[in-house]
């Protein structure tokens, strides 16, 4: 007698195992293609990642330069003064 074994995500069949060896599935059983789409949607995710990190870059940039013609302005009108 045989075990069969499915895909934990999708369901598919993946494999067949002695009936015996039923014990030694401790992980979780995934088949290939919901593998290449794992890895494809970690790296969509990381590059998805990286653009808002440069984004949040470029905007903390921009305030930080701001900030500082603002402190030069208040510097420069309480020397005015």
């Amino acid at each position: 007698m045989a075990l069969i074994v499915g895909c934990d995500v999708c369901g598919k069949f993946v494999k067949t195992i002695p009936w015996e060896k039923r014990s030694e599935i401790h992980k979780l059983v995934v088949c290939s293609d919901c593998e290449k789409k794992e890895k494809a949607l970690d790296s969509y995710i990381d590059k998805a990642k990286k653009k808002v990190e440069h984004q949040l870059n470029q905007i903390y940039e921009s305030a930080k330069k701001e900030l500082n013609e603002m402190i030069a302005t208040l510097a420069n009108e309480n020397k005015k003064e």
